[in-house]
């Protein structure tokens, strides 16, 4: 079972991580058990990618912490998100945002819908929509039946580390709605929008 959840949690680790840097090859993703049987999960970046890993008040990294901890409860595991100090590379400045009008889905919805299925061990759907020039947005459909408390830690944290990956990558401002059957888990503000899809 252990090694199962470490699969899983290594996967959704390598996919947010490499959305995010320059540097991939310099990702090194390892995983362990401690003595009272939690999984840690150690991830070492380049240098040059710490700043978008940690992100804003180090939001990225707090996000990479709730996706594990949910991660690893959906099978009754303990887990824990360990970011390492950098071995290779110098300090970089985040390069500035360069929009995109013509984007592929495809490749980010298929990472969303992966990222999803390992979190939760189930199928999921997710369909894309261009919600703007420079936006695009993934809708998740969860089933019922899954907690909608913790569907919503999960759509928090992954939609700030999506962003994240749309503004470091791929000039896009990406955003991801998780809905347990027809409930929805993020609150909608007035406008219809999210309150976590943020520019």
């Amino acid at each position: 079972m252990n090694t199962t959840i470490r699969n899983r949690i290594e996967r959704i680790v390598t996919d947010l991580t490499h959305a995010i840097v320059k540097h991939g090859d310099d990702v090194r993703i390892e995983s362990d058990l401690d003595s009272g049987g939690t999984v840690l999960v150690f991830l070492t970046v380049n240098r040059g990618d710490m700043r978008a890993i940690v992100g804003s008040r180090g939001a990225n990294v707090q996000a990479f912490q709730q996706i594990i901890f949910a991660t690893g409860r959906q099978s009754g595991t303990q887990a824990r998100f360990v970011l390492e100090e950098p071995c290779v590379g110098v300090d970089e400045t985040m390069p500035p945002f360069v929009p995109k009008t013509k984007f592929d889905h495809e490749p980010d919805r298929s990472m969303v819908s992966r990222i999803v299925s390992d979190i939760f061990d189930c199928p999921v759907t997710v369909e894309s929509k261009s919600t703007g020039k420079i936006s695009t947005t993934y809708f998740v459909t969860l089933p019922e039946g899954v907690p909608i408390a913790e569907a919503r830690i999960v759509a928090n944290a992954l939609n700030t580390l999506i962003h994240a990956s749309g503004k470091a990558r791929r000039g896009r401002h990406l955003f991801t709605r998780i809905n347990v059957g027809d409930e929805p888990a993020q609150p909608e503000n007035a406008d219809g929008r999210y309150a976590t899809e943020t520019r």
